[in-house]
């Protein structure tokens, strides 16, 4: 309590001389140009959005950016550099994927749209078609697909004999949690759960016939209100972004499912309309076309939300919901499209006017896609630093054993509370041997394979500390 009390009077005196502004900066794509290119580049100089848009964007725990750009899959990885990794470019005339159980890259495929990555090391991706996966190892197979029939055939059965309709909202709208299950949306603006037994079934919303909202109801008892974008927390609670611009009559709401089954509106109040900064978000009128939603591990909301002000061009922006329920922009600009700002404030750069997809990465770094500027960008998330010290310093980085004769060997880093770090391991010479993600007070074990001295280098939201090992 002591070293609370402490850091909170620091916080006091020092806060005239911290800098809030979370600055943004274009991370894949070249602004402005569309097309395919880059390969094996820094992914700042390639070109995305090959039929003029990248449509979805995803993260995963190993600090990769993967991108849903029209007839491939590109990923982006934790150095910057971009490759395709699904999708042979080729547009094969009529609307068939094929190539079960051969490797992505050499296969054709008709428009990618959504995108999730899990834990293991597997992605999967949407098209009108169905929902595709690629596994570590690069291979494709087919989770679900419309060649079973529409929406209800074979539900709570095998997702691999269960029909399938899109959206038709670049595919449908999709998520994979933090422990494989995979969830999207169907054109009868219902949300589906493909869990771990492989098993599919509807775990909110009632169907075709059912548009309308009612808080506070159990999510399978009701309509949703329409359906855009799709999330979830760590807690099991479900978040999507809906309303008229999404098929619904009714106007945006941010909407959470709790892990018991309930609605809650979190925004939104089915009248059209715009909202200041700093009112509560509950009771605020939203625009008819939200989009992409994304959750913070404190709870804090991020959306898009796209607007038009009679003659005023259709501008996009990206908004939050703090944990106590207020509302504020974090990047884009009223009635204002384009392309402004990197390097800068993300509250003063211009978006285009349609944004669709967002993702947080581990560290609480939020992608946008930048749809008609053909780019990704990116808000990295502040930290606060005190004297060049952090809340969550650093106190000590063990290696054991230390030498080490067969090249195996654990890290554990010791830190104030448990949190996402990132280690990178490099030669004497400046080669990188391994760069990995980790969590703090939690042993890490490396093996190495050729012997030598290389430098141990743990990074917590900037934050580093190094130390030496021998491999003998």
């Amino acid at each position: 309590m002591k070293n609370q009390i402490t850091f909170l009077l620091l916080l006091l005196t020092f806060a005239p001389f911290f800098s809030s502004a979370q600055i943004i900066t274009t991370i894949a794509g070249t602004p402005g140009v569309n097309g395919y290119s880059g390969d094996g580049g820094q992914a700042t100089n390639a070109k995305i959005g090959g039929s003029g848009s990248a449509n979805g964007i995803a993260t995963d725990n190993r600090g990769n950016l993967y991108i849903s750009d029209y007839l491939r899959i590109r990923k982006v990885d934790s150095f910057g550099i971009i490759n395709t990794i699904a999708g042979n470019g080729v547009w094969v005339g009529a609307p068939t994927d094929t190539g079960d159980g051969y490797p992505a890259t050499a296969v054709s495929l008709f428009y990618t749209g959504n995108i999730g990555a899990d834990y293991a090391g597997n992605l999967f991706f949407d098209t009108y078609l169905g929902i595709r996966k690629i596994s570590p190892s690069g291979i494709l197979s087919t989770m679900i697909t419309s060649v079973n029939g529409g929406n209800f055939v074979g539900l709570n059965g095998p997702a691999t004999a269960a029909g399938y309709a899109s959206t038709g909202l670049s595919g449908s709208s999709l998520w994979v949690d933090s422990v494989g299950q995979l969830y999207y949306a169907d054109s009868c603006q219902c949300i589906r759960k493909i869990a771990s037994d492989g098993i599919v079934r509807i775990v909110a919303g009632q169907g075709c016939a059912d548009t309308t909202f009612n808080n506070g109801a159990p999510a399978t008892a009701t309509g949703l209100g329409g359906i855009a974008c799709i999330t979830t927390d760590a807690h099991g609670a479900i978040y999507y972004t809906g309303g008229a611009g999404s098929g619904s009559s009714a106007f945006g709401r941010v909407v959470k499912i709790d892990a018991t089954g309930v609605l809650h509106l979190l925004a939104g109040t089915g009248v059209g309309g715009y909202t200041t900064d700093g009112s509560p978000a509950s009771s605020a009128a939203l625009s008819d076309r939200l989009r992409g939603i994304a959750v913070d591990k404190d709870g804090t909301v991020y959306f898009v939300e796209t607007h038009q002000s009679g003659a005023a061009p259709q501008s996009s922006f990206v908004r939050k919901i703090s944990p106590t329920g207020i509302l504020t922009t974090v990047a884009g600009i009223l009635d204002s499209a384009g392309f402004s700002g990197d390097g800068g404030p993300a509250t003063a750069a211009k978006l285009s006017g349609d944004v669709a997809h967002l993702s947080l990465n581990t560290n609480g770094d939020l992608y946008i896609n930048d749809i008609y500027n053909y780019c990704i960008r990116k808000i990295k998330h502040p930290v606060l630093v005190v004297n060049n010290v952090t809340p969550l310093e650093l106190a000590n980085l063990a290696i054991a054993p230390n030498p080490t004769s067969n090249g195996t060997f654990t890290i554990r880093c010791t830190a104030k509370r448990n949190e996402d770090m990132d280690v990178s391991i490099t030669a004497m010479d400046g080669r990188q041997a391994q760069r990995l993600h980790a969590k703090t007070n939690e042993p890490l074990p490396i093996q190495l394979t050729v012997k030598g001295i290389y430098l141990v280098t743990a990074d917590l939201n900037g934050q580093q500390i190094t130390q030496r090992v021998t491999v003998q």
